[in-house]
C-alpha cells in the first residue's frame, strides 16, 4: 500500500449520496464542492467513492 497516493479535501456534499451494492460490498458515490483557493477561479468539484460504506451513509448529507 505505499505506492497508493493520498489527497485530503474539505468541502460540502452537493447531492444526496447514492449507495450500490458491488459483489456485497456497500460503495457510497457522492461529490464534494470544494471553493478554490484564489477568489477568481471556479470551484472544485470531486467525485468520490467509498467503498464499505456502511456506517457512513447515514452521515452524508447534501449540505454538510
Amino acid at each position: 500500500m505505499a505506492d497508493l497516493n493520498s489527497c485530503s479535501f474539505t468541502g460540502r456534499l452537493t447531492d444526496d449520496v447514492k449507495v450500490k451494492d458491488v459483489q456485497g460490498k456497500v460503495v457510497a458515490q457522492y461529490k464534494i464542492g470544494v471553493n478554490p483557493p484564489k477568489k477568481d477561479a471556479d470551484a472544485l468539484f470531486i467525485t468520490c467513492d467509498h467503498w464499505n460504506a456502511g456506517g457512513v451513509v447515514d452521515y452524508l448529507t447534501k449540505g454538510t
